[in-house]
């Protein structure tokens, strides 16, 4: 199978597609729905959703984050982490309050609630990693985390991305 682009010269060229081996896009959406899939049952069993779980994931590691810092260290669309953050907030997970100096933004942490969930949550996914963790091993895992972060680094100049309104997820 061959694939024709436009070079920058406008002239035609005929190059080999690869048809064994995915394309970088695919082989890290494979990878990602592979691991979750496995985490999947746990959350729920909790009532999460896999974008509830990072958003109370990422809150553990900190007392309070701004919803813009939230949605971009979650991939989230800031309209979706609304959602989400009503979400969680009326089920007791969460609180959100506004900034003193700027009422525009949107602070928000997690509720003892939400820390005994994620506590619930860890021999699951305790389970799951050490699964992972069997069947590929832990060098490798270590080499995707520090590849993966290689990779946004070249792209975007730091290891996390910044917020973006046009990606993320819905």
């Amino acid at each position: 199978m061959h694939t024709k682009y436009e070079s920058e010269t406008n002239s035609t060229a005929t190059v080999a597609a690869p048809t064994d081996r995915p394309s970088l896009v695919t082989a890290l959406l494979r990878a990602r729905e592979a691991v979750m899939r496995q985490l999947r049952p746990a959350l729920r069993q909790h009532g999460l959703t896999e974008q509830q779980w990072r958003v109370l994931s990422q809150l553990q590691t900190t007392t309070e984050l701004a919803a813009s810092d939230l949605a971009a260290a979650t991939c989230l669309r800031a309209s979706s982490l609304s959602r989400i953050i009503k979400d969680l907030e009326m089920r007791g997970y969460i609180s959100r309050r506004s900034q003193i100096d700027d009422l525009r933004r949107t602070l928000v942490s997690i509720t003892d609630r939400g820390r005994k969930t994620m506590k619930a949550l860890e021999p699951a996914t305790g389970e799951v990693y050490d699964s992972i963790a069997e069947r590929f091993g832990t060098e490798r895992i270590d080499l995707m985390i520090e590849l993966s972060v290689s990779l946004v680094t070249a792209l975007v100049g730091r290891a996390t991305l910044p917020p973006d309104e046009n990606g993320g997820e819905d």
